[in-house]
Protein backbone atom coordinates (compact mmCIF):
# COMPACT_ATOMS: atom_id res chain seq x y z
CA UNK A 1 0.00 0.00 0.00
CA UNK A 2 1.23 3.35 -0.68
CA UNK A 3 0.45 6.90 0.73
CA UNK A 4 0.32 10.33 -0.57
CA UNK A 5 1.58 13.52 1.79
CA UNK A 6 2.30 16.56 2.07
CA UNK A 7 5.74 17.49 3.34
CA UNK A 8 6.06 20.88 5.09
CA UNK A 9 9.86 20.50 5.55
CA UNK A 10 12.73 18.72 3.97
CA UNK A 11 13.04 15.40 3.96
CA UNK A 12 15.92 12.84 2.76
CA UNK A 13 15.18 9.65 1.63
CA UNK A 14 18.02 7.11 1.63
CA UNK A 15 18.59 4.68 -1.27
CA UNK A 16 16.03 1.42 -1.36
CA UNK A 17 13.30 3.38 -0.35
CA UNK A 18 10.00 3.87 -2.04
CA UNK A 19 9.44 7.50 -3.62
CA UNK A 20 6.70 8.42 -5.88
CA UNK A 21 6.21 5.34 -7.82
CA UNK A 22 9.72 3.76 -7.98
CA UNK A 23 12.36 2.14 -5.58
CA UNK A 24 15.53 4.85 -4.87
CA UNK A 25 18.73 4.00 -6.32
CA UNK A 26 20.68 6.81 -4.35
CA UNK A 27 19.52 8.71 -1.26
CA UNK A 28 17.56 11.86 -2.79
CA UNK A 29 16.28 15.24 -0.76
CA UNK A 30 12.84 16.05 -1.60
CA UNK A 31 12.45 19.88 -0.07
CA UNK A 32 8.43 20.27 -0.12
CA UNK A 33 5.48 19.11 -1.68
CA UNK A 34 3.82 15.83 -2.28
CA UNK A 35 5.13 12.58 -2.84
CA UNK A 36 3.83 9.26 -2.25
CA UNK A 37 5.71 6.78 -0.28
CA UNK A 38 4.85 4.00 1.46
CA UNK A 39 2.72 3.29 4.32
CA UNK A 40 5.06 2.85 7.31
CA UNK A 41 7.48 5.49 6.05
CA UNK A 42 3.78 8.10 5.86
CA UNK A 43 3.01 7.49 9.16
CA UNK A 44 6.63 8.07 10.49
CA UNK A 45 6.85 11.66 8.84
CA UNK A 46 3.42 12.59 10.45
CA UNK A 47 4.17 11.79 13.44
CA UNK A 48 7.48 13.68 13.34
CA UNK A 49 6.60 16.54 11.66
CA UNK A 50 7.55 16.50 8.56
CA UNK A 51 4.57 15.72 6.33
CA UNK A 52 0.58 15.65 6.54
CA UNK A 53 -0.67 12.19 4.98
CA UNK A 54 -3.45 13.23 2.09
CA UNK A 55 -4.49 9.89 1.08
CA UNK A 56 -4.22 5.77 1.15
CA UNK A 57 -4.25 4.11 -1.41
CA UNK A 58 -6.09 6.74 -3.93
CA UNK A 59 -8.73 7.36 -0.68
CA UNK A 60 -8.41 10.99 0.52
CA UNK A 61 -7.68 11.05 4.36
CA UNK A 62 -9.79 13.92 6.15
CA UNK A 63 -9.93 13.92 9.93
CA UNK A 64 -13.66 14.88 11.48
CA UNK A 65 -14.17 18.00 13.30
CA UNK A 66 -14.13 17.69 17.03
CA UNK A 67 -18.19 17.55 17.67
CA UNK A 68 -18.62 15.23 14.29
CA UNK A 69 -19.64 11.86 16.79
CA UNK A 70 -21.96 14.21 19.20
CA UNK A 71 -19.31 13.24 22.38
CA UNK A 72 -19.82 16.97 23.96
CA UNK A 73 -21.59 19.95 23.47
CA UNK A 74 -20.28 23.58 23.75
CA UNK A 75 -23.23 24.55 26.28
Amino acid sequence: MTTKIKLISPVLFTAGEFLNGAELAASTWVMTGEAEVADERASELERDGYADIVAVDGAAVVWPSCCAGGDHDHA
